[in-house]
């Protein structure tokens, strides 16, 4: 006798507990009548539980474009699967209700590990405005065995304000006359040099329409690598990461011709005629004077 009394007391107080959990703290459980159903996502906290509704506070605002609900019922919905989605409604704050889309907006999947029957509302394609919203599930939401949730669960939430859009920067523009100039030409290198266009934060250097080099800091660049007695054309375009100009100044330059190479030695061998060997280096302009 004793040991009944203790199981019976034992479950009192597992079922206050889980009726507590329900609308006290930060748990977004709910438990009907005999039937249960877990909000997986966004986070939430129970807030009021009295009379004909247990109501939930969606803990942060909300993207418009990012608006998903996840339950996950515990005896499943798919006996009552259609009849379940229209007891779910959504709402302005003022009451206004917004028409949901049966077939597109709900999804209803089932998997064992974990075990989940779950229930998703994809808002995304509602088009909320920023402003505060509530999403129902209706008291007479029926599993499959026949429990039914006995009271209607609100989630109240917030859409967040679209994030100011970043203001365009204003395009670089060459000043009237802008020009391109080289210095410093050798046979391999030379270095150019421009004069600045306004709201420009970079500059790309083209050699021979061939993109080569990005200057980030000044308007001149040092070209190695050439070819001695080459023609080249060079341009610059200038740019703010978002713009890019294609009326850049540009030039066409010559490196300077390949130093001659340096005259060879003539080399002059005598032999005496005692057997004596007499070499003799001699630089080539030098032989004969």
């Amino acid at each position: 006798m004793n040991c009944k009394v203790y199981r019976k007391s034992t479950t009192v107080l597992m079922m206050i507990l889980f009726l507590t959990m329900a609308v006290v703290g930060n748990v977004s459980s709910a438990y009907g009548q005999d039937m249960s159903v877990e909000l997986l996502s966004p986070a939430a906290t129970a807030v009021s539980g009295d009379g004909d509704a247990v109501v939930f506070q969606v803990n942060e605002a909300l993207e418009s474009e990012n608006i998903v609900f996840q339950w996950n019922f515990g005896k499943g919905l798919d006996n009552n699967l259609e009849a379940s989605k229209g007891l779910v409604t959504l709402a302005a704050a003022g009451g206004e209700p917004i028409s949901l889309d049966i077939a597109q907006d709900f999804t209803y999947t089932e998997q064992e590990q974990p075990k989940l029957k779950q229930l998703e509302l994809n808002l995304q394609n509602t088009d909320l405005e920023p402003g505060d919203y509530t999403v129902t599930l209706g008291a007479a939401i029926q599993a499959n065995n026949g429990d039914t949730l006995g009271k209607d669960y609100v989630w109240r939430f917030s859409v967040a304000e679209a994030a100011a859009e970043k203001p365009a920067a204003n395009p670089p523009a060459w000043p009237e006359g802008a020009t391109l100039t080289a210095s410093d030409i050798t046979a391999d290198s030379l270095t150019l040099t421009w004069v600045a266009a306004s709201d420009a934060t970079a500059y790309k250097v083209f050699v021979d329409g061939v993109e080569t080099a990005t200057v980030n800091d000044g308007v001149s660049i040092e070209l190695n690598d050439l070819k001695a007695g080459t023609s080249y054309i060079f341009k610059v375009e200038a740019g703010n990461g978002e713009v890019w100009t294609d009326d850049g100044p540009s030039a066409t330059v010559a490196t300077a011709e390949a130093e001659a190479a340096e005259a060879p030695q003539l080399v002059t061998a005598e032999i005496s005629n005692k057997g004596d060997i007499s070499i003799t280096f001699a630089a080539h302009g030098a032989h004969g004077a």
